[in-house]
C-alpha cells in the first residue's frame, strides 16, 4: 500500500506537474507564437515597402495610370499592415512608440505620393514650367526617401524587438520547464526512495533529454518506450522539440534569404551608381565638346559678319569715289592749265601749286578708297616680296626715331608673288607705320620677317584659307598692344585708335582690301603691353620674274579732230581747252545720244572718240559698240571714275583702245591721245 500510495502520490504529483508543464509550454508557445506572428508581420511590411518603392519607380518612368493604380493599391495594403502592427506591437512602451511613428510616417508617405501625382498632373496640363516641376519632384522624392528610410529603420527595430521577445520567451519557457522538472524530480526522489529503479531511470532519461534540448540541440529525441506517463511525456516533449526545430529551421532559412536579398540589393545599388557615374562622365564630355563647337561657330559667325560689313562699306566707298573723281578731275585739270599760264616764282604760281598738291592728295585718297572697295585696276606682275620690303625699309629707316630698332629677316629668299608693286608697297608701309606709332613713346623693336610656308588642310593658320604654298610677311612690334574688342574692329574703315589729326582710319582697311584682292589673308595677334604681330599670307608662284615693259614716248600734240563726250559740263569744257591747247580740233557734247548723232552724220570726220562710261541713256560701252558698228576701225578711249563692269578683258573684247581712270591729269590725257592716234594704244 505504501508503495501504491507513494505511487498514487507520485502519480498525482506527476499529473499535477504535467499540467503545470503543459501550462508553461502553452503560455510559452502562445507568447512565442505572438512574437513569431509579429516577426512575420514586420517582414511583410518591409516587403510591401520595397514593392511600393519599385512601383513608384515604374510610375516615375512611365507616368501611366496603371502604374499609379498599382502604387496606390500597394500603399493601401502596406498601410493596413502598419495599422495592424500598431495594434499588435503593444508589449512595451518602446514598441508602442515605434509603431506610432510608423503610422505617422505612413501618413506622410501617403501625402507625398499624392503631392507627386498632383505635381505631375499640373506639369502635364501646363500649369508649371519644367524647372519648377523638376525642382518640386526632386524635393518630394527627397522627402519620400527620408520617410521611407525612417520607416525601414522603425520596421527593423520592431523586427529586432519581436526576435528578442521570441528568443526571450523560448528561454524563459525552458527555464520554467527546467525548474518544474527539477521540483518534480526532487519530490519523486523524496517520496519514492523505495519505488524501483524503473521510475528512477525514467526520470533520469527525461532529465537528460530535457537538458540536452535545453542546451539547444533540437535534433535530440528522448524516445522512451511504454505506456506510462513518462513515456507519454517523452513523446510529447519530442514532438514539441521537433516542431521547435522546424520553426527554428524556417526562421534560419528566412534569415538567410533575407541576407541574400539585401546583398543583391546592395550589389544592384553599386552597379547603378557605377552606371550613373559613367553616364555623368559621358554627359560632361559631350557638354565640353558642345561648348567648344559653339565657341568655334560664334567665332566663325563673327568673322563672316565683319567680312560682310567690309563688303558693304566697300560698295559705298566705290560709289562715293566715283562722284569725287569727277570733282577732282575738274579741279586738277583747270589748276594745271592755270599753273601753266602763270609765271614761275609768282605768288599765284605757288598758290596754284598748293591747290594741285591738295588735289593730288585727294586723288590718292580716292585711290585708297577704290583699293578698299576692290574696284581699282592695277598692273600686276611676278615680283619678289623682299625687293619691295627692302625698298620700303630704305624709305622708312630715316623716319624712325633712334629708340626704335629695325630688324629684317628673310631666311628662305624664296618669296615670288604675283602682285601690284605699288599696292604691296602701300601694305608694307601701312603695317610698318602703325607698328612704329605703337612704339613712339617708349621705343622698341620693329621686326620684319619673310618666310615661305606650305600649309595643309590641318595646319592652316586661318580657317578660311585654302591649302597651298604662301609667302608670309610678319610685321611685329613691342609696343602697347591691343585689347580683343579693338582687334575685332581694326580692319573696319575709319576706325582708328590714334588721336584726332594723326590718322584717317583707312590704312588697315585699305591694307585688308589689297590683300584680299590679291587672294591673300591677314591676321593679327596682340596682347595689351606685349605688342602686336600682323601676319600677311600671299600665294606663292613659280613663274620667273618679268621686267617692266618700256613705255612709249609722248608726242607733244597734233592736228587731228576729236569727239569728246562726257555728261559733266566741267569735264567736257576742261578737256576741250586742254586738247585744243595741244593743237587738236575738239568737238564736245554732254549727251551720249548727241555724240552718237554727230558721229553718224560724219563717221570719217573724227580721228578719235573719247567718252565717259557712266552717262544717261547710253553708257560708254554701249556708245562704243554703236560707233564701231558704223566704223569698225574707229579709235576709242573710255574714261571712268568707277565701274564694276570695266576690266581689261571687257575693254579688249569691246574694241576700245585705251581705258583711263579718273581723275586724269593733262600729261596722262595727252599721252593716251597721242598713243591711240599713233596706233600704240594698250587697253
Amino acid at each position: 500500500m505504501q508503495i501504491r500510495k507513494r505511487l498514487q502520490i507520485n502519480a498525482f504529483v506527476s499529473l499535477l506537474s504535467v499540467v503545470i508543464i503543459a501550462l508553461i509550454l502553452f503560455i510559452g508557445a502562445y507568447r512565442m507564437n505572438n512574437a513569431f506572428h509579429d516577426l512575420i508581420l514586420a517582414d511583410r511590411i518591409m516587403t510591401g515597402l520595397f514593392q511600393q518603392n519599385a512601383l513608384l519607380g515604374d510610375y516615375l518612368r512611365t507616368d501611366s495610370d496603371k502604374a499609379r493604380t498599382q502604387l496606390i493599391a500597394e500603399h493601401q495594403k502596406t498601410t493596413a499592415l502598419i495599422k495592424t502592427a500598431a495594434g499588435t506591437f503593444t508589449e512595451n512602451v518602446s514598441e508602442q512608440r515605434i509603431a506610432g511613428k510608423m503610422v505617422s510616417d505612413d501618413e506622410s508617405i501617403k501625402k507625398i505620393f499624392s503631392d507627386i501625382v498632383g505635381n505631375r498632373e499640373r506639369s502635364v496640363s501646363g500649369g508649371t514650367s519644367k524647372q519648377v516641376f523638376e525642382a518640386a519632384e526632386n524635393r518630394l522624392l527627397t522627402q519620400l526617401n527620408i520617410r521611407s528610410y525612417n520607416m525601414v529603420l522603425n520596421i527593423q527595430a520592431l523586427r529586432t524587438s519581436a526576435e528578442q521577445r521570441f528568443v526571450g520567451e523560448l528561454r524563459r519557457t525552458w527555464v520554467r520547464l527546467g525548474i518544474v522538472i527539477m521540483i518534480l524530480v526532487a519530490m519523486i526522489v523524496i517520496n519514492s526512495l523505495t519505488t524501483g529503479r524503473f521510475i528512477i531511470n525514467r526520470i533520469k532519461s527525461l532529465r537528460q533529454g530535457s537538458m540536452i534540448v535545453g542546451e539547444g540541440n533540437l535534433d535530440h529525441r528522448i524516445q522512451l518506450s511504454g505506456d506510462d506517463e513518462f513515456a507519454e511525456f517523452a513523446r510529447s516533449f519530442d514532438l514539441m522539440t521537433e516542431k521547435l526545430n522546424k520553426t527554428h529551421f524556417g526562421l534560419q532559412q528566412e534569415i538567410s534569404e533575407r541576407r541574400l536579398a539585401e546583398e543583391a540589393l546592395r550589389k544592384n545599388q553599386n552597379e547603378l551608381e557605377i552606371r550613373v557615374d559613367e553616364r555623368t562622365r559621358e554627359l560632361r564630355q559631350a557638354y565640353e565638346q558642345l561648348k567648344k563647337e559653339t565657341e568655334e561657330r560664334q567665332h566663325a559667325e563673327g568673322q563672316l559678319r565683319r567680312m560682310q560689313k567690309l563688303e558693304a562699306l566697300g560698295t559705298l566707298a566705290g560709289g562715293i569715289a566715283h562722284d569725287f573723281n569727277n570733282i577732282l578731275a575738274g579741279i586738277i585739270g583747270f589748276a594745271e592749265m592755270v599753273l601753266e599760264d602763270t609765271p614761275p616764282g609768282s605768288p599765284e604760281h605757288r598758290r596754284i601749286g598748293l591747290v594741285l598738291k591738295g588735289a593730288y592728295r585727294g586723288r590718292d585718297l580716292v585711290r585708297q578708297i577704290l583699293t578698299f572697295s576692290r574696284r581699282a585696276e592695277h598692273d600686276r606682275k611676278p615680283l619678289l616680296l623682299s625687293s619691295i620690303v627692302e625698298e620700303t625699309m630704305k624709305l622708312l629707316r630715316p623716319t624712325l626715331p633712334s629708340t626704335i630698332q629695325l630688324v629684317y629677316r628673310n631666311p628662305d629668299a624664296d618669296d615670288r608673288i604675283f602682285a601690284d608693286t605699288a599696292q604691296i608697297h602701300q601694305v608694307v608701309m601701312n603695317l610698318c607705320t602703325n607698328a612704329a606709332h605703337a612704339m613712339r613713346d617708349k621705343g622698341g623693336i620693329l621686326d620684319i620677317e619673310i618666310t615661305h610656308c606650305a600649309f595643309t588642310k590641318d595646319s592652316l593658320p586661318i580657317p578660311e584659307m585654302a591649302p597651298g604654298e604662301y609667302v608670309t610677311l610678319k610685321v611685329s612690334d613691342s609696343g602697347t598692344g591691343m585689347e580683343l574688342d579693338v582687334q575685332e574692329q581694326i580692319f573696319d574703315p575709319f576706325f582708328t585708335t590714334k588721336k584726332e589729326g594723326e590718322g584717317t582710319g583707312l590704312g588697315l582697311s585699305v591694307t585688308y582690301g589689297i590683300i584680299k584682292d590679291h587672294g591673300g589673308y591677314i591676321s593679327v595677334e596682340s596682347k595689351p603691353g606685349k605688342g602686336s604681330t600682323f601676319s600677311v599670307y600671299l600665294p606663292r608662284i613659280e613663274d620667273a620674274l618679268q621686267g617692266d615693259e618700256e613705255k612709249e614716248g609722248l608726242s607733244a600734240g597734233g592736228r587731228e579732230r576729236i569727239l569728246f563726250i562726257d555728261d559733266e559740263d566741267m569735264l567736257a569744257e576742261l578737256n576741250k581747252q586742254r586738247l585744243t591747247k595741244l593743237g587738236y580740233e575738239v568737238v564736245t557734247t554732254t549727251s551720249s545720244l548727241e555724240g552718237l548723232r554727230l558721229f553718224r552724220e560724219a563717221p570719217d570726220n573724227f580721228d578719235l572718240i573719247i567718252t565717259d562710261q557712266t552717262m544717261p541713256n547710253l553708257t560708254g560701252l554701249d556708245l562704243a559698240a554703236e560707233i564701231l558698228k558704223l566704223r569698225p576701225d574707229a579709235p576709242i578711249i573710255l574714261c571712268t571714275g568707277h565701274s564694276d563692269k570695266i576690266s581689261p578683258e571687257v575693254i579688249q573684247k569691246s574694241g576700245i583702245k585705251i581705258f583711263l581712270m579718273k581723275p586724269i591729269d593733262g600729261r596722262e590725257m595727252a599721252e593716251a591721245v597721242r598713243n591711240t592716234l599713233n596706233g600704240n594704244a594698250r587697253a
